[in-house]
């Protein structure tokens, strides 16, 4: 069995406690939120508090657990399988996450090793027997799991990130509230991204070095979406959008990117072939778009199903976020007489063509596709904003039970009517609440576990109805309709 100096190094391991037993490793953690860090990149010992097991093997072969206190401290046992003997080793962790250990005999082993991404390894010695081996398990409970959440809290486009977090938390409520995920609390992580590429890459950056989060709820907008996802394709941590619907997300995501709404493939066409000639029963359009990945992705498909379905396209105009005075392009569009006018965009802009093209005298219907859904649009745009059409995924007043009964309990809880993004979201935490449940708290087995919700059969069923996965990530939803009517969104008519 293990004797007196075994040296157990575990690459990336935390000082802990453990047993060894043939077989497999088990870490006893107290408290904290598991997993591991770098040495650029320290985290707080209590991040690594848990129980872990798992195998050691060499000249000697067995089982081990170790317990990882709040503090740091480990304790744990080895259980020697060739020796049927029981080796009791004390030892603590450091802030990167690399532990030492010694066993209580004089003639016992050394362990040393890291804790990382919720799992331990390293290698062990005993000079005294001259024996020597490896070691290597998983963390099986202890802490909280510990989910990003991002999306834009400050900025223009903060509405947005309360729709978010308004969704998650209700499903928070709702998992803790009935245990947790096999005993373990649920913790969001908050990373505020202003929906812009460089503060997404950050947040990403941070939410990926962090070995604590074992997913992503987000990003909301796509470009932060596309910014962000090479940097959780390099580390391994699986990102489940609820809003981004650029098509192209899916093959950046290289397998680590997953949604629970529509692309613009299908809303741009949905817009183009029903909508504006059936909805509507107009055929000139003007296009007014924002210079983003989602709105340019939401135009090209709109021409496309334009130019299929004899919808004619009088002319595009680009505008760049936080403008404030649309008259100069408004006035080139209006002067081909279009029946109605797409903002293609997000709603604070939205808003603003809304009322400056009323000045200009345009009193056509207006339409957009899902960023224009928000209140603030109603509230900044007054009424100009009436007779604005939009799809969304989502839609109380044509949800079915499930839906209609969250929107109920969404309303008490916020005190205002739901919106799509925290439909979707809320949806987002229970996909990944109910694959943590199967797979448990692991960055690999979650991605693994996602992708096996690729059919109808065994599909998530949730508020916003059922979603399963192709092989990008992306999911087949519908799409409704509906228009602002004296000042309130409505079903559209």
């Amino acid at each position: 069995m293990l004797k007196k100096e075994a040296i157990l190094k575990i690459s990336r391991l935390v000082s802990l406690l453990f047993v060894i037993s043939f077989g497999f490793i088990t870490i006893v953690a107290t408290g904290g939120g598991g997993g591991g860090g770098s040495d650029s990149d320290p985290l707080p010992v209590d991040n690594f508090a848990g129980t872990y097991e798992g195998e050691f093997s060499g000249d000697d072969y067995g089982t081990f657990t170790v317990e990882v206190s709040d503090n740091g401290d480990i304790t744990g046992s080895a259980y020697s399988t060739k020796y049927s003997d029981t080796e009791y080793v004390t030892g603590s962790i450091d802030e990167s996450g690399d532990f030492s250990l010694s066993g209580e005999s004089n003639d016992g082993a050394t362990f040393e090793g890291r804790i990382a991404s919720n799992e331990v390894s390293g290698t062990w010695e005993n000079s005294y027997y001259n024996q020597s081996g490896s070691f290597s398990g998983d963390k099986i409970n202890g802490g909280n799991i510990r989910i990003g959440v991002a999306a834009p809290y400050t900025g223009i486009l903060a509405a947005y990130g309360d729709n978010i977090k308004a969704g998650v938390n209700l499903k928070l409520k709702e998992i803790n509230g009935a245990g947790g995920i096999n005993g373990q609390k649920v913790e969001l992580v908050w990373g505020d991204d202003l929906c812009a590429p460089k503060d997404a890459g950050t947040v990403g950056s941070k939410f990926a070095a962090d070995k604590t989060i074992v997913a992503v709820v987000g990003h909301l907008c796509s470009s932060a979406t596309l910014a962000a996802m090479p940097i959780y394709v390099r580390s391994g941590l699986p990102c489940i959008s609820p809003t981004s619907t650029n098509p192209t997300i899916g093959d950046v995501g290289k397998g680590w990117f997953f949604r629970n709404c529509y692309t613009d493939d299908f809303q741009g066409k949905y817009l183009a072939s029903y909508v504006v000639p059936k909805l509507l029963g107009k055929n000139k359009v003007a296009i007014f778009y924002e210079n983003n990945d989602y709105a340019i992705g939401l135009k090209n498909s709109f021409v496309a199903g334009a130019k299929a379905g004899g919808v004619t396209v009088t002319g595009a105009e680009a505008y760049v976020a936080k403008t404030t005075d649309f008259t100069p392009q408004l006035t080139k569009l209006l002067k081909d007489k279009p029946d109605t006018i797409f903002l293609c965009g997000y709603h604070p802009e939205g808003a603003l063509i809304a009322g400056q093209s009323r000045k200009l005298g345009f009193n056509g219907p207006l339409f957009g596709a899902d960023g224009i859904d928000n209140v603030d649009y109603i509230k900044i745009g007054g009424k100009a904003a009436d007779n604005t059409y939009c799809t969304v995924p989502f839609f109380a007043a044509s949800a079915g039970p499930a839906g209609q009964a969250f929107a109920e309990n969404f309303k008490k809880a916020e005190g205002r009517d739901v919106d799509w993004m925290s439909a979707n979201a809320y949806d987002c935490l229970g996909i990944l609440a109910q694959v943590i449940e199967k797979a448990g708290p692991d960055r690999k087995k979650i991605r693994d576990g996602l992708a096996a919700l690729n059919s109808k059969e065994n599909g998530y069923k949730g508020v916003t109805g059922l979603t399963y996965f192709d092989s990008k990530g992306d999911c087949s939803k519908p799409a409704f309709v509906k228009m602002v009517k004296d000042g309130q969104f409505v079903p559209a008519e």
